[in-house]
C-alpha cells in the first residue's frame, strides 16, 4: 500500500466523509498529500491525525519544512506565511520555539501533540491558533493585532494582551 492509501484509509477510520474519501485519489505524490492535508487542516486538528510517529516515518523534514510543516524541531520563524502558498502551519510532535507576526502578517497556527511554542502577534497582524492533545502556546498579543485561540483535548495556553478565545 502507497503513503496515498494509507493516509486515505486512516482518515477514512477517522471519519472521512464520502466525498473527500472519494475524491482522494489513490497515488498522490508527496506534495498532494500536503497540499490535501493543508485543505484539510481542520480535520486533522479535530481528529489529532495523523499522529507524530506516521508524519516521522513517512516525510523527509525539509520537504514538510518547505510546506511549513514541522515535527519535533526548534522554530523561529518570522511571518511564515510569507511567500508561501498558504497561511497555515503545523507543528506536530515536541516542536518547540517561537513564531513572530508583524505588520499586516496573517497566519493558521495549529499546534498538535506535546508542541510547546510562543506566539509573539504584533502591528496588524491577524493570527488564528489552534491547539490540541497535549499542546501548549504561550501567546503575546501586541499593537492593534488580532488573535483568536481555539483549544480542545489538554492542550493550554497563557497570554497577554487581548485575544478572543473560542472553544
Amino acid at each position: 500500500m502507497n503513503k496515498s492509501e494509507i493516509f486515505r484509509n486512516l482518515a477514512r477510520s477517522q471519519g472521512l466523509c464520502d466525498q473527500w474519501y472519494s475524491e482522494w485519489g489513490r497515488d498522490l505524490t508527496d506534495e498532494e498529500l500536503i497540499e490535501k492535508a493543508l485543505a484539510g487542516m481542520h480535520f486533522l486538528y479535530h481528529h489529532n491525525y495523523p499522529d507524530a510517529d506516521m508524519i516521522r516515518g513517512l516525510f523527509d523534514r525539509d520537504f514538510l519544512n518547505e510546506h511549513n510543516f514541522y515535527i519535533d524541531q526548534e522554530v523561529h520563524l518570522l511571518n511564515p506565511a510569507f511567500g508561501r502558498k498558504t497561511m497555515r502551519m503545523l507543528l506536530a510532535g515536541s516542536c518547540t520555539g517561537e513564531i513572530i507576526f508583524t505588520d499586516y502578517a496573517v497566519g493558521d497556527v495549529f499546534l498538535l501533540h506535546d508542541s510547546d511554542v510562543t506566539i509573539v502577534c504584533q502591528g496588524h497582524s491577524r493570527v488564528f491558533v489552534n491547539l490540541c492533545g497535549n499542546a501548549h502556546a504561550k501567546i503575546i498579543q501586541e499593537d492593534a493585532s488580532t488573535v483568536y485561540v481555539y483549544h480542545k483535548d489538554n492542550a493550554t495556553f497563557d497570554y497577554t494582551g487581548d485575544i478572543k478565545i473560542r472553544e
